[in-house]
């Protein structure tokens, strides 16, 4: 009789343990249906409003007098610049080559001309390279370092907003004020890189 009750005790605890798992699968099922649901609606929401905040915010840029005085103003320098240096390297490259002009000895001028003009190229080619190399080693030293994260895109991101929806009321900053933001986000990477190292030191 204690077998018999054994046995049917045994069945009857693996049938409540099968309804029971089956039970649990299902509302775990459930569970898992509802979380995703949910988190799908929270991911387009999110989404949505990012693309809402950043089609307003170029559109607040975009209306902004300050904003695009002031993009104009980078751009122009730019532009400036590269024509100043294709000029200066035209008069350069124009002295250089007028030296071929000489009639004596035509050869070693002509030499000579076409020794600078190399020289030349060779330096600026070197300065840019020195520059460039510079930026990619701060770029480099930033991202492997992990400076520049998630927090420090969020606070790039946000820092632009704020500049943006306030550029027409910042009057007293004279300043580009593109650059100014520039500026800040080097200054957070640098000054993060620099509390990190002392604090392992």
């Amino acid at each position: 009789m204690d077998n018999e009750i054994l046995i049917k005790a045994t069945e009857l605890t693996d049938v409540a343990e099968l309804g029971m798992q089956k039970e649990y699968d299902i509302k775990v099922a459930s569970i898992k249906d509802e979380y995703e649901q949910k988190k799908s609606a929270i991911y387009g929401v999110t989404l949505a409003a990012i693309i809402y905040g950043f089609v307003v915010t170029v559109l607040k840029l975009l209306s902004s007098d300050r904003m695009r005085n002031d993009i104009a103003v980078i751009f122009n320098n730019v532009y400036t610049f590269f024509r100043e240096v294709v000029e200066a390297n035209s008069e350069i490259i124009g002295d250089a080559w007028s030296l071929t002009n000489h009639q004596d000895n035509r050869a070693c001028w002509i030499l000579l001309a076409v020794f600078l003009i190399i020289l030349v190229i060779v330096i600026q080619l070197a300065i840019a390279a020195v520059v460039s190399g510079a930026v990619l080693v701060f770029i480099f030293w930033a991202y492997s370092d992990g400076k520049f994260d998630f927090p420090m895109v969020i606070t790039m991101l946000v820092s632009m907003i704020l500049i943006v929806w306030v550029a027409d009321r910042l009057t007293f900053v004279g300043w580009n004020l593109v650059v100014v933001w520039i500026l800040f986000q080097v200054s957070m990477i640098m000054a993060r890189g620099i509390y990190e190292g002392l604090l392992y030191s």
